[in-house]
């Protein structure tokens, strides 16, 4: 019959198709097996971008944002009738460094 595989092509195909299968279960073992997110590590981007390509799922129980970030502003309290800087939010990348070593116990 025209349009029928013989069947050295359909087992061919067979082997083709466990073939592809295994791989795709050895690439997720491996993928399962490799942290994406390691501990002690600055990652430099966006940090949407970093989430979706570093950090798996199964990593993050709880993510806590307290904006604003980089606002590029200082910000003051008034106590006791005084005006005190409460805190500066201007990002320095030489601080952000220090402050990894400084927690990570790295120099």
């Amino acid at each position: 019959m025209a349009g029928r595989c013989s069947d050295r092509e359909a087992r061919l195909a067979a082997a083709l198709r466990e073939n592809l299968r295994r791989r795709k279960r050895q690439k997720a073992a491996r993928a399962a097996a490799e942290p994406r997110c390691r501990p002690n590590r600055l990652y430099f981007g966006d940090c949407l971008d970093v989430m979706r390509e570093d950090v798996s799922d199964e990593d993050v129980d709880l993510i806590y944002l307290d904006p604003p970030f980089n606002s590029k502003r200082l910000y003051n309290a008034f106590i006791g009738g005084a005006q005190w800087i409460a805190f500066k939010d201007i990002w320095r990348w030489h601080e952000a460094v220090d402050d990894f070593h400084e927690v990570t116990g790295r120099v």
